[in-house]
């Protein structure tokens, strides 16, 4: 049986010493392009998919699906799911559901409707992936008010549950200071726990359509905001450290440019400004000039 090699002390520091000068001889751009591919092909590597995305479904199926649909405008999804199942063909509720004939009137009010309607009673949240050094992946969690769009709260976790997003809820609005609608997507961490939660606190869940980004504008341009302006241009080393020039600390970094997005008129004029000084060193909220308005995102 063979025996890994051990490492002596020594050697690691050596290592380590050879390992932080040769990224001083490299371009920032270049080493962050670099991680940036090899963060690709190691989820490819771990992936193993032959064949990306879910089994299709027939052409005849689908024009079948909307043929009855047209047929039979009072029966919904259900119904139909249940004349496949009776011909033995398996198909999901949610398949019959897409690929069913569209009404060109809506029902009820549009969702842009209801956002305009009551701006100031929502509140959105999110998570977004930041990728580290190792190719771990760091959770950040982001809830903003949509009127005027201030940002509420954030935080960053390894290992999002629904549980610990029930208590991010806890942290942003304490005593009685929930707001009447939140609105967050159909991802499994908003669980049973997280819903409960929400309930008691006397709040409607909105939760949004499957793959329909939109339906959550502006806690998506936050994140659009965050990405390419300065999550894009570092290397992230972990939650709570910092290692190189190159390597920042993701949890010293947001807190800056979350101020940045709330106080400032322009995001265009200061985002400039944070990638400059983030390409130097670790940088403070005192030794930034930040523009004390009050106007929107």
């Amino acid at each position: 049986m063979r025996t890994r090699p051990v490492i002596s002390s020594s050697a690691k520091l050596c290592f380590r010493i050879n390992s932080r000068s040769a990224l001083l001889i490299v371009k920032p751009e270049t080493l962050i392009a670099l991680h940036r591919k090899g963060f690709g092909f190691h989820l490819t590597w771990k992936s193993h998919q032959t064949a990306p995305g879910r089994p299709t479904v027939a052409l005849e199926v689908r024009d079948l699906i909307r043929k009855m649909s047209l047929a039979n405008p009072l029966c919904g999804p259900p119904r139909i799911h249940g004349d496949w199942l009776k011909l033995g063909i398996g198909l999901s509720q949610a398949k019959v559901a897409k690929y069913m004939a569209r009404s060109l009137k809506p029902p009820s009010q549009t969702w842009h409707t209801f956002l305009s309607n009551h701006m100031k009673e929502l509140v959105s949240t999110d998570f977004f992936v930041v990728p580290t050094v190792t190719f771990r992946v760091l959770f950040v969690f982001v809830m903003l008010a949509h009127y005027r769009r201030p940002v509420i709260h954030f935080n960053v976790t390894t290992n999002p549950r629904s549980e610990w997003t029930a208590r991010q809820i806890a942290q942003a609005f304490p005593w009685d200071s929930a707001p009447r609608y939140l609105l967050h997507d159909r991802d499994s961490i908003y669980g049973n726990s997280f819903r409960q939660f929400v309930r008691e606190m006397g709040t409607h869940e909105g939760p949004t359509a499957p793959r329909s980004p939109w339906r959550s504008p502006y806690v998506e341009r936050l994140i659009g905001s965050i990405r390419p302006e300065c999550l894009d241009h570092v290397i992230v080393f972990n939650g709570a450290g910092i290692v190189n020039t190159s390597l920042v600390d993701v949890g010293s970094k947001l807190p800056v440019l979350m101020q940045f997005v709330e106080r400032s008129e322009k995001v265009d004029e200061v985002m400039p400004t944070l990638r400059r000084m983030a390409g130097k060193r670790l940088i403070t909220v005192q030794e930034v000039q930040i523009v004390p308005t009050d106007t929107l995102i």
